[in-house]
């Protein structure tokens, strides 16, 4: 799955494949969560009289609020789910998996769980490596 990349996006300057919607919400929320501190403080040494911070400072906090709503609403609508990339993982991953339930399964057949998990745990380090280190594919079952 993967954020929207919008027809007129440019990306990163320095990586222009990159999709930024997510750091410009953390970037927005990080912002807005320090906006009130100026409030407090500002209320704390002089109770609002004779400043503006309190026609500033809260109007403003919305403008962050809503951009990360906007950005968020964006992302959630137009998520990109590529159903080929998801199923390939599983079957890359979905074998180291259930080697738990493999285990439980041998054991409920008669097998020792010291013995199953041996015979599983060689048999697991044997289908890994080639993954690991070659980028294979995965064999284990």
């Amino acid at each position: 799955m993967g954020e929207p990349f919008e027809k007129d996006q440019i990306g990163s300057s320095a990586t222009p494949y990159k999709r930024n919607p997510c750091e410009r919400i953390a970037g927005l929320g990080h912002h807005l969560s320090n906006l009130n501190k100026n409030a407090a403080q500002t209320y704390a040494n002089q109770w609002f009289e004779r400043t503006l911070d309190d026609r500033i400072t809260i109007p403003v906090i919305f403008l962050p609020a809503d951009a990360i709503f906007m950005t968020l609403d964006n992302v959630a609508s137009k998520l990109v789910v590529c159903p080929a990339r998801i199923y390939s993982r599983i079957v890359e991953e979905l074998p180291f998996m259930v080697t738990e339930t493999i285990i439980t399964k041998l054991v409920s057949l008669g097998k020792s769980r010291g013995d199953a998990h041996e015979e599983i745990r060689v048999l697991l380090h044997q289908a890994s490596e080639p993954v690991k280190k070659e980028g294979g594919k995965n064999d284990l079952i």
